[in-house]
């Protein structure tokens, strides 16, 4: 194999049965990972101390900022093209690796300045275990890739769910064992090992010897505007955790880390079916106007319906689901992670314009307007922890209303299909919905006192429930809602005539 494309059906029945199944396997996936996730983070909150968690968190910023460099636009490179060849997947396998090597033992290198920085020498052998994760990670990203590209989401699935899966086991059995913070070093390493073994194995694309091609070096200015965007979208979501360890130390980050943890995680467990099925499918018809306004807003719809309502209950509810979860001696991260709430119920608006960066092939738009937005987010950070832990998410989301993404919205829109004045008036019903959900949850909250588990299941569907209620006055609200039930009928359908022809 040295010249043999992987190349997208581009015929529009295959472009959707492949989009509805890979969205019902991911959000499957999703579910049980979201789980998974919810089980780790309780189980080693009552096992683990927060300075514990502190000390991963310090390290964490800058493994994640070196995997994020190493990727150099390649992945939404390999995504986003129609045609793609061996010789230039080789190039890419055999840059990442030479990439990744290098980055790794800067990472070790640097680990006595990261000593230095939070006053913390126990940061030095933890960055040195985890800097071989970066090697690995690099390994699978053609992989993952290749995969997605081709949307076989079921072995990404796999191989993400037993990663996870193997992780919780790992740093539960080490904490367990009395291991403090090496348990969670333990799962990290093991998620990443797990992910990457499995990622090959699913895989049939086999590097070549090393080599470069012209092709590559082209690429690579496209992917140049993505990775800048990439990593100051990275920067955004760690350096608060910078900013915190080194001013607040490591007990701080510790109740901080649990609490945007507990915030972010399930969302992006939430975000990752739709986005990974959505980038794929409207870059194969960004020249077909109708047809991709529709996938848009059809994706962008399912995103905001199965989103929003349980951030609702996260922002109103916040202090009885984290004594809930995580009990009293994280009571302190209740108010931290209301605020981060508050800030995330943003963050499915921002996913969706980059989507239309990258699926329009507009790299210098997601480069400048990501990075503004995310300097503005930092600024906030370093402001915000003048007046404490709490100080930051309280000025980041504030922030974030009034500026970045707004300027968001309006970068995305400015060009394409997807015009400014149609796009707001898709999205206003799901404001109205989850202000009405988030005031009925709070009141709900209010006369149950301090709700026990069943309870709080209750209030969660309940949210889900008034959402609804309040969109089918909309008519991209009903909308939404036939989306949502129109994929789990042709699913379940598709699913028991397979099983019928197999009996």
């Amino acid at each position: 194999m040295t010249e043999t494309e992987f190349i997208y059906p581009l015929d529009a029945d295959s472009l959707r049965k492949r989009s509805i199944h890979g969205a019902a396997i991911i959000s499957a996936s999703q579910v049980v990972r979201f789980f998974l996730l919810l089980a780790s983070q309780v189980m080693l909150a009552r096992l683990l101390l927060p300075a514990d968690f502190g000390i991963l968190a310090m390290v964490a910023p800058i493994i994640g900022f070196v995997t994020t460099l190493s990727d150099l636009g390649m992945v939404q490179s390999v995504v986003q093209r129609q045609h793609i060849t061996h010789r230039l997947l080789n190039s890419f396998f055999w840059l990442n690796v030479l990439l990744t090597a290098v980055l790794a033992v800067i990472v070790i290198l640097a680990a006595p300045l990261l000593a230095l920085l939070y006053k913390q020498p126990k940061v030095i052998g933890v960055t040195a275990a985890l800097a071989w994760t970066i090697v690995i990670a690099g390994l699978s990203m053609q992989q993952t890739a290749l995969l997605n590209r081709t949307m076989r989401f079921y072995a990404l699935a796999v191989a993400e769910t037993a990663a996870q899966a193997m992780s919780l086991v790992v740093s539960v059995f080490f904490a367990w064992r009395g291991a403090g913070y090496w348990s969670l070093v333990a799962g990290a390493a093991t998620y990443t090992i797990v992910n990457g073994i499995i990622l090959w194995n699913r895989s049939n694309w086999r590097p070549s010897r090393p080599a470069l091609s012209h092709e590559a070096v082209e690429m690579l200015k496209f992917g140049g505007s993505i990775t800048i965007s990439n990593v100051a979208l990275y920067l955004n979501t760690v350096l608060d955790n910078v900013i915190i360890g080194s001013y607040l130390g490591e007990i701080a980050l510790g109740l901080y880390d649990r609490a945007w943890r507990l915030a972010v995680m399930p969302l992006s467990q939430v975000m990752a079916p739709v986005s990974r099925v959505a980038i794929p499918t409207l870059s194969r018809i960004p020249d077909e106007p109708e047809r991709y306004r529709k996938v848009f807003f059809q994706m962008t719809r399912v995103l905001f319906l199965v989103s929003l309502p349980g951030l609702a209950v996260a922002v109103a509810a916040a202090h009885p689901l984290v004594l809930l979860l995580f009990g009293e001696r994280w009571q302190a991260a209740a108010p931290v992670f209301s605020w981060l709430c508050a800030g995330s119920l943003l963050t499915p608006l921002n996913m969706v314009m980059f989507w239309l960066f990258v699926s329009q092939g507009r790299p210098k738009d997601q480069m400048v307007f990501g990075t503004a937005a995310a300097v503005i987010n930092i600024m906030a950070y370093w402001v915000g922890v003048h007046w404490g832990l709490v100080g930051v998410p309280i000025t980041s989301t504030l922030m974030a209303y009034l500026l970045p993404t707004p300027l968001l919205i309006w970068a995305g829109t400015r060009s394409g299909p997807v015009g400014l004045t149609f796009f707001l008036g898709q999205i206003y019903p799901f404001v109205l919905s989850t202000v009405g959900s988030m005031i009925a949850v709070r009141f709900l909250v209010q006369e149950m006192g301090r709700p026990n588990f069943a309870e709080m299941v209750g209030v969660i569907a309940s949210s889900y429930v008034i959402s609804g209620g309040i969109l089918v006055c909309f008519a991209g609200g009903r909308a939404a809602i036939r989306d949502i039930t129109g994929i789990l009928k042709i699913t379940i359908t598709e699913k028991l005539a397979a099983g019928h022809k197999k009996g």
